[in-house]
């Protein structure tokens, strides 16, 4: 709403990653940004599971998962819930020293667009807004090139050409793959979310992160 009246000539970009891989990479920069490895806990050791199901338990208290109400209710109740589960997140409780803060929230993408798809609600607002995975930004293992023509085009501007040899989404090393486990509880959460996509953006984000399973 503030972007829309403070700056409605505004063109939007949105790229959405997958959100298990999203989830993981903000744990580990955050961890290693507030160094919590040195630190001990109520909840013990801090770990990326620590960090998911402390979310989880403020997401299902919002009554927007693991309650089969959600996808019943009117945009207006689910709103309300979205809105009820921030102002918990923003108190800060059930959270550890910065960290542990959305992971998996942050990654349901559907209730995010649809929040701005209630202001940009015609067919002229809808062309300001473009979204794009993010893995399609990817450079090209051989040439490294990043194709961003989709991006000028939607700017308006003349194409570039962007080379880009540096490992993308390295924020930290010494931490281990997603365990299978987790990965596949996450990926439970967010499969209706991410078929919700598929309703909002069309039949291009149907089952949009198959790989990830």
């Amino acid at each position: 709403e503030k972007v829309k009246t403070i700056v409605p000539w505004t063109k939007i970009i949105m790229l959405l990653r997958d959100p298990v891989e999203r989830a993981y990479s903000q744990f580990k920069m955050l961890y290693a940004l507030f160094q919590v490895d040195t630190h001990e806990h109520k909840y013990g050791k801090v770990t990326f599971e620590t960090c998911i199901d402390i979310d989880i338990q403020k997401l299902t208290g919002a009554g927007i998962i693991y309650d089969d109400t959600y996808w019943e209710v009117d945009d207006e109740e689910r709103e309300r819930r979205w809105l009820n589960y921030w102002d918990v997140l923003m108190t800060n409780k059930l959270t550890i020293l910065g960290i542990c803060e959305g992971e998996v929230a942050r990654g349901l993408y559907s209730m995010q667009l649809r929040r701005w798809f209630k202001e940009y609600n015609t067919t002229e607002e809808r062309k300001k807004i473009f979204i794009t995975k993010s893995e399609k930004l990817l450079p090209d293992e051989n040439t490294h090139v990043i194709d961003i023509k989709p991006i000028t085009d939607f700017i308006g501007i003349d194409e570039i050409e962007v080379i880009f040899k540096e490992k993308i989404h390295a924020t930290s090393s010494g931490f281990d793959p997603i365990k299978d486990e987790t990965r596949q509880k996450l990926n439970k959460i967010f499969d209706p979310f991410n078929k919700d996509l598929e309703r909002l953006l069309g039949d291009e984000w149907k089952d949009p992160w198959p790989y990830s399973r």
